[in-house]
């Protein structure tokens, strides 16, 4: 393998070769050796000038640098010291001995002393003696090791002035060549408010955690893998396990049962995605530590981080195993009812068809009449409806015996006679009147009248019809009249049932529906409109598809009923009307009516019924277990006559384990023997005694002996009640140990809590919902006092006291109120006269769950502003500045391109000339050694040509400037695959038309940095480049697959590795474009830079 030499070793080999030619040519003939000198006197004024040139490219030989003079060294430190008076933080410069060598003005005003007093002190004089060896040895150490360049540490400060504070130090060593150490750059931070913020922060979450404690519902909270990050004591009594051994396990695996996992997780993932709303109610088993499962109503709030992304869940649960239970044994209440209803509208049924059975043979019976006119008299005579005839005069002209039976005669006697003979006046009028109506229209007529027939009222259907004679004539009319009594009776008992019916399926005591098979409603009893909060006018414009909560969950049911034509025991959470949400238990057939299929159901509202066979059982087992259950000491005794205490006739278990002693050493005995003398007892407090007697009830407190002496303070409820032998007394004693000392607790912690909110510098004050103040630091009335303003007393409105507030202040402390998350604004405001930048934090302080009061800390940040705005004007200047000194890089690169092209370049060629002529004067049989020579110094004469254009190529690619990015890029593509031989994927496209040059040139630089630290330190196996354009913006990308690294660690290091990433972002955004970079550790890297085209 052929080594690669520099432009300088090269001409150094060539020197040598030279002189090595020159004493070879002494030995030539004289008239030979005058020819070979001359172009050997070329070849060394040509290899002059190439080092001449390689000496202006800055290509000096290895182990020599170049000095500077004071004052570039000056102009170079010149921006690290303004850099260091601009930084908010303390920054001190340490030689190896740990000496200050300079301090910016933070550091100044951290050590209380000015720069000049401080350079020449040891910088560990500053710490605090517990804390000086320390440091010292951990310095020692930084500065002995070579591979550790970085110490971070918190120390304990002594300023000038004695005081001391907590500072965060970074320090930072630099080296020279050898390793020796040049110096040491500490960052000082002064993190005082930070340490007494986190022990504020630890006290809150203590706090909080007592008020989950007391909670009566299970509480637990889940991170976004699913892990339990936080338990309450009553979710420790449910599943049976300690807070500490939950904590971090998966709550899918160790917590819900096999057969409900997938379900539980997936309403998870529903939460965790947005798909479910976290206030919807939710019930799932959870199984407990020794393996017994319990169904828990759960109640989810979806927690979010501060980019509000999903951070986990925090789920509050009830134990509703005892009440399921209860609702099951409802259900055979209900069943029983419905085989009643059930039995009773049979009945009803074959009653209804008995009626059409008669009903539809009187009909067949009179069509039968009609089917014969020979038969005609026969019939007429047979028949059992009343037939005659009737002239205009209302004369009856015939009639047949079952007519005349009917008025009471026989018809000889009674045809000739008129209607108003037989019938009374007002009924034949109007028979009489139909009559002529029917003989001058020719149309017949029927009617339902009520006649009296032997003194009996019947009721007749009368049928009357033109009689015409031979000729066509209408001569009269044909009645024909039917004795209905009987069905209008049969009628009656049918209206009668089917109101017997309505009545029991509006006053059934369950909801009764009947509907379509797509939700329409067809009717439905009084109850289930109870049940659904609708009126019948909204029950027209209602589907039932609207009254489910779970739209799935009703079309499984309807395609079970399909199936199987009922449903039984189905329950569903039903939407009422008004927004409730109700449990309801149904009954559902798939039954027949008027020729297709609707659904009959059954609905009972079950919540209650459920709720009340569960606390009754509850309360029966509670009762049963109670007494030996309760935690507190119970103690019964009897009230004799004089109203003294009696004997103690029983204790519970907790009333032996808190006293010590046995059941049978405490019954019998009066509760004054236990409780100690100098304390304030019942035996001893007839105030006690006479208040027991008269309220039934008593609270005091009081201290009671142990059997081994030890003194219990104890809080006392005793209540009188009346037993089957009299009155007794049922006392509870409650151990308060622990409560007296949270007492002196909170005082101490309130205490502490108003001192050290004096304390903190930032101003702080409290607001209630009316923003009245309730609570505010010294330092925020100091603070309003020198803006003029007078904060009063706590109780008067924020609006009052700084009345200029814009309105939408007001707008932030209610959504703070509203929604509980803490809110962070920067206010510009005018007062007296000034302009005042403050950044304010809103924080909602929660009591019983909801949000009473919000904490508000204010920093005034108008210095610090402006500070900013003097940095980005300073960063402004210097990327100005950067992009000058891009521009005269380039346009030396390209000068120093030209002359290297134009004179070595030249001067090359003509030394190569002259060594081929000098080789063909030797003649190769009389000195072979000199031809050999003369051959590999022409060889090396070329090589070193064809170096000296790679380095004026490298310096500036003649392909960029005659053919553009796209072009050059292809170019160096293909000289970096061979270079390094690597897999380069290229993809670029040609840009018409061409980006300025300074633009080209920019992200050409780029792309050639990039590609370097992908082989330099990434170790990367293939690369990718692309240049394409879309919509007017041209995009660069330059990927590798690399080890990758952690952007944010380096971006702000000033380590040299992390200069590159500087310059390639700077030349970006001097190019007027976008620098992105994409990486991760083990993930590769990405370096992106997007341009749009000048003048968009």
């Amino acid at each position: 393998m052929t080594t690669r030499r520099t432009p300088a070793q090269g001409c150094s080999l060539l020197a040598r070769r030279l002189d090595a030619l020159s004493r070879d040519v002494r030995r030539l003939a004289p008239a030979a050796r005058a020819t070979v000198s001359r172009h050997l006197e070329r070849a060394e004024q040509a290899l002059g000038d190439l080092r001449q040139a390689l000496r202006a490219t800055g290509a000096q030989p290895r182990g020599r640098r170049s000095v500077g003079s004071a004052a570039d060294k000056e102009s170079a430190v010149a921006p690290y010291t303004e850099l260091m008076d601009a930084s908010l933080h303390g920054v001190a410069v340490l030689d190896s001995r740990g000496v200050i060598q300079n301090v910016n003005a933070a550091g100044s005003a951290l050590l209380r002393l000015p720069a000049h007093d401080l350079k020449g002190r040891r910088f560990a004089d500053f710490v605090d003696r517990g804390e000086r060896d320390d440091f010292r040895r951990l310095l020692a150490n930084l500065c002995r090791s070579v591979s550790r360049q970085h110490l971070q540490c918190e120390l304990t400060l002594l300023s000038a002035e004695g005081d001391s504070f907590s500072c965060a130090v970074s320090a930072i060593v630099r080296r020279d060549r050898k390793q020796k150490v040049r110096r040491l750059w500490c960052l000082l931070c002064d993190v005082t408010a930070r340490q007494q913020t986190r022990a504020a922060l630890v006290d809150a979450q203590t706090t909080a955690q007592q008020c989950l404690d007391v909670a009566g519902v299970m509480i637990v909270a889940l991170s976004r893998t699913g892990r339990i990050t936080l338990l309450n004591r009553r979710g420790e009594q449910i599943l049976g396990c300690k807070g500490e051994e939950a904590l971090g396990q998966d709550w899918f695996a160790g917590f819900v049962p096999p057969d409900s996992r997938e379900r539980v997780r997936r309403v998870f993932d529903q939460l965790a995605s947005g798909e479910l709303d976290g206030s919807e109610y939710f019930e799932s088993p959870v199984l407990t530590h020794r393996g017994v499962e319990r169904l828990i109503a759960w109640h989810n709030v979806v927690l979010s981080d501060e980019a509000g992304r999903f951070a986990g869940v925090l789920s509050s649960g009830e134990d509703i195993t005892e009440r399921r239970m209860a609702e099951a044994e409802l259900l055979k209440y209900r069943d029983h009812l419905e085989d009643l209803v059930a039995q009773r509208a049979g009945e009803l049924e074959q009653a209804n068809d008995l009626l059409l059975e008669e009903i539809a043979a009187r009909e067949r019976a009179a069509a039968a009449l009609k089917n014969s006119e020979e038969q005609y008299r026969a019939l007429v005579e047979s028949a059992d409806e009343v037939i005659a005839t009737v002239d205009y005069s209302g004369t009856f002209q015939f009639m047949n015996s079952t007519a005349a039976k009917a008025l009471g005669g026989r018809p000889e006697d009674l045809i000739g006679k008129t209607m108003w003979e037989l019938f009374p006046r007002e009924h034949a009028d109007r028979q009489v009147a139909s009559v002529r109506r029917i003989m001058k229209t020719g149309q017949s007529e029927s009617l339902d009248s009520l006649s009296q027939v032997a003194g009996q009222n019947r009721y007749f259907h009368t049928t009357m019809a033109p009689l015409s004679d031979s000729d066509g004539n209408i001569v009269g009319a044909l009645v024909i009249a039917r004795d209905v009594t009987e069905r209008r009776n049969a009628a009656e008992a049918l209206r009668e049932s089917e109101a017997r019916y309505r009545a029991l399926f509006d006053n059934a005591p369950v909801g009764i529906c009947i509907a379509e098979l797509d939700g329409t409603f067809i009717e439905v009893n009084r109850h289930f409109l109870e049940l659904s909060r609708l009126t019948p006018d909204e029950l027209k414009t209602t589907n039932t598809a609207s009254l489910y909560e779970d739209p799935e969950g009703r079309q499984r049911l309807l395609a079970e009923l399909k199936k199987s034509g009922q449903v039984r025991d189905w329950q569903a959470r039903m939407r009422r009307r008004t927004g409730e949400v109700g449990t309801l238990l149904f009954n559902i057939d798939l039954v027949d009516m008027d020729g297709r299929k609707v659904v009959l159901s059954t609905v009972q509202d079950v919540t209650q019924e459920k709720e009340a066979e569960r606390l009754l059982r509850r309360s029966e087992e509670q009762y049963r277990l109670l007494f030996n259950a309760i935690t507190d000491a119970v103690f019964v005794h009897a009230v004799p006559g004089d109203a003294a205490p009696g004997p103690i006739v029983s204790v519970n278990d907790a009333t032996c384990r808190l006293l010590g002693y046995s059941r049978e050493e405490l019954i019998g005995h009066e509760i004054t023997e236990f409780i100690a003398p100098e304390s304030l007892v019942m035996g001893r407090s007839p105030q006690i005694i006479d208040g027991l007697m008269r309220a039934r009830q008593a609270t005091f407190e009081t201290v009671m002996v142990r059997k081994d002496g030890d003194r219990v303070p104890m809080e006392v409820n005793s209540a009188a009640i009346e037993g089957i032998g009299g009155q007794i007394v049922i006392s509870l004693a409650r151990d308060i140990t622990q409560r007296k000392l949270a007492e002196e607790a909170i005082r101490t912690s309130q205490l502490l809590y108003s001192t050290t909110v004096d304390a903190i510098t930032d101003p702080i004050h409290v607001l209630d919902r009316e923003l009245r103040f309730t609570l505010f630091s010294k330092t925020f009335a100091n603070w309003c006092r020198q803006l003029g303003l007078d904060p009063g007393e706590p109780g008067q409105c924020l609006l009052d006291v700084f009345p200029f507030l814009p309105p939408h202040v007001r707008q932030e402390y209610e959504d703070v109120f509203a929604t509980g998350r803490t809110l962070k604004t920067t206010e510009v405001i005018q007062v007296a006269g000034r302009e005042i930048t403050t950044e304010t934090r809103k924080i909602p302080i929660f009591e019983n769950g909801k949000v009473a009061r919000v904490l508000t800390i204010i920093q005034d940040i108008t210095e610090r502003r402006h500070a900013e705005r003097v940095l980005q004007e300073s960063r402004q200047q210097l990327r100005e500045l950067a992009a000058r000194l891009a521009e005269a890089e380039e346009a030396e690169r390209r000068r120093l391109a030209a002359e290297l092209h134009d004179e070595i370049g030249q001067s090359l060629t003509a030394v190569g000339i002259n060594l081929n002529l000098l080789s063909g004067m030797v003649p190769a049989a009389d000195r072979p050694d000199v031809r050999d020579r003369l051959t590999g110094l022409v060889n090396l004469v070329e090589d070193l040509a064809e170096r000296v254009r790679g380095v004026t190529t490298r310096l500036r690619p003649p392909v960029l400037d005659d053919y553009g990015l796209a072009a050059a890029l292809r170019w160096y593509a293909e000289e970096f695959r061979k270079r390094h031989d690597i897999p380069f994927d290229l993809n670029v496209t040609e840009l018409q038309p061409r980006l300025p040059l300074d633009v080209e040139t920019s992200l050409f630089r780029i792309a050639q940095e990039a590609c370097t630290n992908a082989v330099k330190h990434a170790r990367a196996d293939q690369l990718s480049l692309s240049l394409s354009e879309d919509d007017r913006v041209v995009s660069l990308r330059v990927t590798d697959d690399g080890i990758g690294f952690d952007p944010d660690a380096v971006s702000g290091s000033m380590e040299p590795s992390g200069w590159g990433l500087i310059i390639m972002r700077e030349r970006a955004i001097a190019a007027g474009g976008e620098f992105e970079l994409q990486s991760g550790s083990g993930q590769g890297t990405s370096v992106i830079v997007n341009v749009r085209r000048r003048g968009q």
